[in-house]
């Protein structure tokens, strides 16, 4: 069987972009995990498909013997409130219906009001208050609810970090 050479190069063409993607693949998968890693890759372990969760409306949650809920189980999630004004007016972090994580509160004006950490409903880390300028009022310290320790006016640090 006599080949063309219009069929002999477009099969020479063929092989060469079938051998190309090959060595892509091949360059682009891990080699005995002796490949550097980028700053960009994700840590060992990450998930990195995992949809983030939407913040739900505070106003749509039920609250039953101590509990927040949504569908009549206890929520857990992130939930907000907004000022009439449409600006973020809190967000509450809960797990199994209760306080759990960062509770933060907004002046009208956009300016924080109180940065507050939770554990299982008791307040328990750091609770920060501001003023409607933005300055740091007052810092107290909590563990399991109680509190250790408070700081205001030039007591506070000047970085808070947040």
């Amino acid at each position: 069987m006599k080949m063309s050479s219009i069929t002999l190069l477009e099969l020479v063409i063929a092989s060469t972009i079938c051998i190309s993607c090959s060595k892509d693949n091949q360059a682009s998968s891990p080699r005995n995990g002796t490949e550097k890693k980028s700053s960009k890759d994700p840590p060992p372990g990450a998930v990195i498909d995992e949809k983030v969760p939407d913040e739900f409306p505070y106003k749509d949650l039920g609250y039953d013997k101590g509990i927040f809920t949504k569908d009549g189980k206890g929520f857990t999630g992130t939930a907000v409130q907004h000022h009439a004004n449409g600006k973020l007016k809190s967000r509450y972090q809960f797990v199994d219906g209760m306080f759990d994580g960062i509770i933060e509160e907004w002046w009208e004006n956009g300016q924080r009001s109180t940065y507050k950490q939770y554990k299982e409903n008791m307040r328990h880390g750091i609770t920060t208050y501001w003023d409607e300028k933005g300055v740091p009022t007052k810092q107290v310290l909590y563990e399991d609810d109680e509190e250790i320790e408070e700081k205001v006016g030039d007591q506070i640090p000047k970085d808070l970090g947040l």
